[in-house]
C-alpha cells in the first residue's frame, strides 16, 4: 500500500475517533435528541435535500427544536450515522415495540442521551410520526 495512501487512513481513522469522543461527551442531552429522532426520521423515510419540510411535522410532536433549520444537518447526516444499520430491514421485521428495541440497540452508543425507555418511546414517536404502518 502506498504511504501516503496508509497515512491517510490513519489520519482518518484518528480523525473519526476524536470526533466520536467528542459527541460522546461534548454534545448536550437535547442535542443527541434531535441528532437521534430527526436522523431515524430522515433514514427511515428516505430524505432528499428537497423533503426536508417533512421534519417540520416531527419537530411538531417531539419539540425538538424552535428552529427548524436545526433539523437539516441531522437529516443531512441520516445515512452516515445509520451506517452500521440497515433501518428498512430493521422495520420490515415486526411490531413497533420490536422494532422501536431493534433500533435502540442497534444505534451507535455515543448517541444514547437518555435512559433506555425514554429512548424507545422516542423512537417510537419517530417511527409512527413516519408512517410505517407498523402496529
Amino acid at each position: 500500500m502506498n504511504p501516503i495512501t496508509s497515512l491517510t487512513k490513519a489520519v482518518a481513522g484518528l480523525n473519526r475517533r476524536l470526533l466520536l469522543r467528542l459527541l460522546r461527551v461534548g454534545l448536550p442531552r437535547y442535542g443527541k435528541r434531535l441528532l437521534f429522532a430527526v436522523s431515524l426520521f430522515a433514514g427511515l423515510k428516505h430524505l432528499t435535500h428537497n423533503e426536508l419540510q417533512e421534519l417540520e411535522v416531527l419537530n411538531e410532536k417531539m419539540s425538538l427544536s424552535s428552529s427548524k433549520e436545526a433539523l437539516e444537518v441531522p437529516a443531512l447526516l441520516a445515512r452516515t450515522i445509520w451506517s452500521g444499520c440497515n433501518l428498512d430491514e430493521t422495520v420490515a421485521t415486526g411490531s413497533l415495540d420490536a422494532c422501536s428495541l431493534k433500533v435502540v440497540e442497534q444505534m451507535p452508543k455515543w448517541l444514547q442521551y437518555d435512559d433506555v425507555k425514554q429512548m424507545l418511546d422516542d423512537a417510537r414517536t419517530v417511527m409512527q410520526t413516519a408512517k410505517l404502518g407498523l402496529a
